[in-house]
């Protein structure tokens, strides 16, 4: 078995102005979370709800389209 180094990541908080309120218990506090696999190079763009814990993300070989995409998942949903 070989060993395989932990993900790197990067937080970034969000306040109001990219995303939307949480599309599941409407706070306004979100964070982006930013991983990326040195292994398989799948970047994972994560966001996070700092009250609910409600998450969306998104994997992709791209590390602009995987954030991208997580924005527009979180950000595209029915009104609460």
């Amino acid at each position: 078995m070989r060993y395989i180094e932990p993900d790197k990541f990067d937080i970034d908080l969000v306040l109001e102005g990219r995303l939307r309120s949480c599309p599941f218990c409407g706070d306004r506090l979100a964070a982006i979370i930013n991983r990326v696999n040195e292994e398989t190079t799948i970047y994972r763009s994560l966001i996070s709800c700092s009250k609910c814990g409600g998450q969306v993300g998104c994997n992709d070989r791209d590390f602009d389209e995987a954030r991208k995409v997580a924005i527009e998942r979180w950000n595209n949903r029915a009104a609460l």
